[in-house]
């Protein structure tokens, strides 16, 4: 199912880097050159520098590179945890960890070229800490709901006394169903196996788990003949 907010999360900033993330069509230009990347797994004597390994390293450079442009900005951190959502995503889906192979790649070459980009950027702000911890894929998936719901909730205000326009209503409706869903179903996926902390379902002290739940609950919408009474009266306001 299609995100029904998609409308709405493509206006945010952050989430807008995020979804280039994985763009693969790079122009020449933009890409890192061969020797930048082997300059950076050199320096990584565990790593073996496979073809696999150099492409997805390419890609992180040069997103790391698009990245440094919002470092000095008041939502640096956020860009940050985008950033780092895309990398557990990236070590879920292209160095699974059925394939111990290349999970061991992952191990052994992208923290150290990632801690090596921290180093090389001289962030004295804050740095963007990728642990690469083994936690449950759907823990990331939650955190990534949280940062989203809480990106938009502003424009998801609907309380029948306010709002009666129904289609709009019912559609801010539709988004929170959605992400309720979603983020029961990846709760649902964490392993019994898995470490549960507080702090992996808490973005900020505004954005957490506990304090979306209530949010995410659907309101009533007014009917149809509530909704032409309050439009009428809006009218009728405008012209006194």
């Amino acid at each position: 199912m299609s995100n029904p907010a998609q409308k709405a999360l493509n206006e945010i900033p952050e989430i807008e880097f995020y979804n280039k993330l994985d763009d693969d069509d790079v122009d020449d230009d933009d890409a890192p050159d061969n020797n930048n990347i082997d300059h950076y797994l050199k320096n990584c004597v565990e790593c073996y520098p496979s073809d696999y390994i150099k492409k997805y390293v390419r890609q992180l450079v040069r997103n790391y590179d698009n990245y440094k442009v919002h470092l000095r900005k008041k939502s640096h951190d956020k860009y940050c945890r985008f950033f780092i959502y895309w990398l557990y995503k990236s070590k879920k889906m292209k160095f699974s960890e059925h394939d111990t192979h290349l999970r061991n790649q992952w191990n052994k070459c992208i923290p150290c070229v990632w801690n090596q980009l921290e180093d090389n950027a001289y962030n004295q702000i804050k740095k963007c800490n990728f642990k690469n911890e083994n936690i449950s894929f759907g823990v990331t998936q939650v955190q990534k709901a949280l940062e989203e719901i809480c990106s938009i909730k502003e424009k998801l205000k609907n309380d029948s006394k306010e709002n009666s326009n129904i289609e709009e209503c019912s559609k801010i409706n539709e988004i929170k169903q959605y992400y309720l869903k979603h983020i029961l179903y990846y709760i649902g996926s964490i392993s019994s196996n898995s470490s549960w902390k507080n702090e992996y379902f808490k973005v900020d002290n505004t954005c957490s788990l506990i304090n979306i739940y209530d949010f995410l609950q659907e309101k009533p919408c007014p009917t149809e003949s509530n909704s032409k009474r309050g439009n009428s009266t809006r009218m009728s306001n405008t012209d006194m």
